[in-house]
């Protein structure tokens, strides 16, 4: 994985789709191309040559204008939503339930029983070593080596809701569990602060883990919150009002200061609620792509959020984004694992300190943390831990119960898209178990298409940003190696940045597609037919786009093309333009048929010493 420095954020993700979009635009100048230039440019080809002929790969822009549409009938648009459940159940020891059928579980909305239309039980699976064949030099796979769990676990570490001392217990207790970790787990550690900083993206290598959390660059060490006073300095501000009564001061000043320092403390609660609900929205953004369950565990002191609608909302545009945010987590599948970082705490009544404030004050504090904490969890089917100084049992519990669940989904009876709360019970028809599950959604309208590809967000982008792991549903292999000869000096420049300077090196990227993964129409049909996208993308040491190409070509094949291809895999040659340093490379492929992608990530440091020309 890449290395990044701290003034690069550490590169915020969602940062990449803009670069993306703003060096796509670039190169929008380009001519649209005929057929037969696009085999030459785009380079796509098969190993067969013989049997060329027998398909074509058709531009997605032609020159020539579409003829007029034959007058059709008007058509009826039939929208239907699907709600997705993953639906968690343990037994009394707080061990998983395995087993269970679609006729075991029952499902209502606002009390009306839904027909579950698919369901599927994901296990926990001890991993598996898988031992590929060693690849020549320069060629990398995203062929898995290890069978994971079907879900990805997140550590998000609070340091804008948590006290530096508590961060400092928590960032121990993390390091503790990743020296222990199971391996197959997916994994990848966030920190909040006043923005939402990736420490290290998805991976099952846990090695490097525990030393990104001790590397300072990154940002994760013990900081105070400057939208969380700590105790003394809430200290402070009462021994204010104090000192000012035992002075006699006037009353009008005294009510006065308290209701500057009460307005100061509902803005800064006010900063950090709406922080952490943008933080939760980058979140489930960056984790929307992959198809998994996936498990946050959130590392804080206080938990200033909610999920649900709530009669005594401050403002519509908070419960605006309060819906935002839930839509966005509902959509990714996100469970939240709320852990207090407090761990147990003792009676303030015996700290000669002075600075943990009353009983009552505290035992006040920590109610309405758990309270907030459980219905967190409840609302989006994780589970809450406080009142324990083990957070590293705790984030293996989390991991272990996480990844064994069942997914269920059905269409409402209520097919209205009204905005409002739906909320949902999954009950079972035997036995006494506990389920965690999403507890409702809200039926919003449904999005304004887009009227062109341009309008649309790329479904490639979010899955192949850096710190994503690799992704195994398309598998393909690629060779990167220099291009020899390297073109002349006058050449135009291979990928979207035209404005790359010298030195650079061109390389040609090969890659070897498993056919049987892309969606190709029916064996019946005469012609088959499929969409795909290649993407590479070139991130700096910084995390900094320096170089993208993107391609999408339409595939046709008469059947012993189709047949042949399947046996030597489909090959796709591209070109990219890159500079010297510390270059990573992100790959991937997308069937825009099926909705399934690949992608590998290739570190240049790791070529052979070949590839150092440049020009």
């Amino acid at each position: 994985m890449l290395t990044r420095t701290k003034d690069s954020v550490p590169r915020r993700w969602w940062e990449t789709q803009t670069g993306i979009q703003a060096f796509h635009k670039r190169s929008s100048h380009e001519k649209p191309t005929d057929i037969e230039h696009t085999m030459r440019s785009r380079r796509i080809y098969y190993l067969l040559w013989p049997l060329a002929a027998g398909f074509a790969i058709a531009p997605l822009h032609s020159q020539a204008p579409a003829p007029n549409p034959p007058a059709t009938a008007p058509t009826i648009k039939v929208e239907t939503r699907v709600v997705l459940l993953d639906v968690v159940v343990t037994d009394s020891k707080g061990e998983a339930v395995a087993g269970l059928t679609n006729k075991d579980f029952q499902v209502t909305e606002e009390g009306a029983l839904q027909a579950i239309a698919s369901f599927e039980e994901h296990k926990t699976t001890q991993p598996v070593q898988i031992k590929l064949p060693q690849m020549p030099p320069n060629v990398f796979s995203n062929f898995p080596t290890t069978k994971s769990a079907d879900s990805v676990n997140v550590l998000l570490l609070d340091l804008l809701n948590t006290q530096p001392q508590d961060q400092a217990f928590a960032r121990q207790q993390v390091i503790k569990f990743l020296d222990n970790v199971q391996p197959g787990a997916r994994i990848a550690i966030f920190a909040l602060g006043s923005q939402l900083r990736i420490v290290r993206g998805f991976t099952t290598d846990f090695s490097g883990l525990s030393a990104a959390l001790d590397d300072k660059s990154l940002g994760v060490n013990p900081q105070v919150s400057g939208l969380l006073p700590t105790q003394s300095q809430q200290d402070s501000e009462d021994l204010v009002v104090r000192q000012m009564r035992r002075s006699q001061a006037a009353p009008a000043a005294i009510e006065s200061v308290e209701q500057f320092q009460a307005a100061e403390a509902a803005n800064r609660s006010t900063s950090r609620v709406e922080l952490t609900l943008q933080a939760f929205q980058q979140l489930a953004r960056y984790l929307s792509g992959i198809p998994a369950r996936k498990n946050v565990i959130w590392f804080s002191d206080n938990f200033p959020i909610t999920f649900v609608p709530d009669s005594k909302m401050r403002a519509p545009k908070y419960q605006e984004h309060v819906q935002k945010t839930s839509d966005m987590l509902t959509a990714a599948q996100v469970a939240i694992y709320p852990v207090s970082d407090l761990g147990v705490v003792g009676d303030p009544t015996f700290d000669v300190s002075n600075l943990a404030g009353t009983r009552q004050q505290l035992e006040a504090m920590l109610d309405s943390n758990q309270l907030a904490m459980e219905s967190i969890a409840h609302e989006t089917g994780g589970r809450a831990f406080y009142n324990t100084n083990a957070l590293s049992d705790a984030v293996k519990d989390a991991v272990d119960i996480g990844s064994h669940y069942y997914t269920l989904a059905y269409a409402p009876t209520n097919n209205k898209s009204d905005g409002k709360y739906r909320r949902i019970q999954v009950n079972l028809s035997n036995g006494n178990f506990k389920l965690s599950y999403r507890r409702g959604y809200y039926a919003d309208k449904p999005r304004p298409e887009v009227n062109s590809a341009e309008e649309a967000d790329d479904p490639l982008i979010p899955l192949i940003g850096l710190g994503m792991p690799n992704f195994d549903q398309i598998l393909y292999k690629v060779r990167l190696s220099p291009k020899n000869p390297q073109p002349g000096p006058s050449a135009p420049r291979a990928g979207s940045n035209t404005e790359l300077k010298p030195p650079f090196t061109r390389y040609d990227v090969e890659f070897a597609v498993s056919l049987k993964d892309i969606a190709m129409g029916l064996p019946s049909e005469a012609v088959r037919r499929g969409h795909i996208e290649v993407m590479l993308i070139a991130f700096d040491h910084d995390g900094k786009i320096v170089n993208l190409l993107k391609r999408s070509s339409k595939l046709a094949m008469d059947p012993k093309v189709y047949a042949a291809t399947q046996t030597v895999g489909l090959q796709v040659h591209e070109e990219i333009d890159l500079p010297p340093g510390d270059i990573y490379l992100r790959t991937g492929i997308y069937d825009l048929n099926s909705g399934i992608c690949g992608t590998i990530g290739i570190p240049l440091g790791t070529l052979t010493a070949a590839g150092n020309v440049t020009r």
